[in-house]
């Protein structure tokens, strides 16, 4: 029986390109006003991030419990 499910030339499936790109969504809208200038930096920071996370052994759910936990934390800054 032939898989149906649909994979580029690297292996990976398009459900999974949809997920990375739906978590980077959820983790930038916690920043606020990214300038095109540092949107580099800021896809550099999620890609290390989610390795890290990935190479402890959060992967999946984990991971994204991880980060809503983080984000509240970093909203919850007082200005100095």
């Amino acid at each position: 029986m032939k898989s149906t499910t649909k994979s580029n030339e690297n292996g990976m499936a398009l459900a999974e390109v949809n997920g990375l790109i739906s978590d980077f969504d959820t983790w930038m809208r916690r920043f606020k006003g990214v300038g095109t200038r540092h949107l580099q930096s800021y896809v550099d920071f999620f890609l290390f991030r989610k390795a890290v996370l990935y190479a402890a052994g959060y992967g999946g759910i984990m991971a994204k419990t991880i980060s809503e936990s983080s984000a509240g934390r970093l909203g919850s800054r007082s200005p100095r």
